[in-house]
């Protein structure tokens, strides 16, 4: 019976929302800018939201949270793309934040150990991409790609916090 609950807080659209791009500036035919933004909607998995409570193990419980709500990030993009001679640089600057992250997390309570899931986290991610491609020659095309990354996640209720650079570079 659903009479007298509120459910409008529960409630999520069906597809994420993408406005892209916010601006569009061609310089010339051999250099373009664009600065974008997305909004993306991550829902639960079922065996997040499980609710059995799992006995099997003595002193504690795992369990899943039926009152999860979905993950929200919110992404800004600029993007620089430019052809020099027979080669194409891209450099990208892109900043993403994800609020109501999933996490999973333990507690303790009465001497038993809970084993479930909230949305007790946040992300903030900076990063900067760069890729260069093209032709060496008539039968060999090269790519080479950089990207390099300052991560900050924060769980309060758990009072955790990492932060950490990502660093990889990759050619073929």
């Amino acid at each position: 019976d659903t009479s007298g609950t509120d459910c409008s807080d529960s409630m999520v659209p069906i597809t994420p929302l993408r406005v892209v791009p916010i601006q569009r500036y061609r310089h010339s035919n051999n250099m373009s800018m664009e600065l974008s933004y997305d909004m993306n909607v991550s829902r639960p998995n079922i065996s997040v939201l499980d609710p059995y409570v799992d006995y099997t193990t003595p002193l504690q419980l795992t369990y899943g949270n039926t009152d999860l709500k979905p993950e929200n990030t919110h992404t800004i993009d600029f993007t620089i793309n430019q052809r020099i001679k027979r080669y194409t640089l891209i450099t990208s600057l892109t900043y993403a934040t994800t609020d109501r992250l999933i996490l999973n997390y333990q507690y303790t309570d009465k001497s038993i150990l809970h084993n479930t899931t909230g949305n007790i986290g946040k992300k903030n991610d900076l990063m900067l991409y760069n890729s260069l491609s093209g032709r060496l020659s008539r039968n060999v095309y090269a790519r080479l790609m950089q990207s390099m990354s300052y991560v900050d996640y924060s769980a309060p209720k758990i009072d955790c916090k990492q932060h950490g650079w990502i660093y990889f570079v990759r050619g073929f």
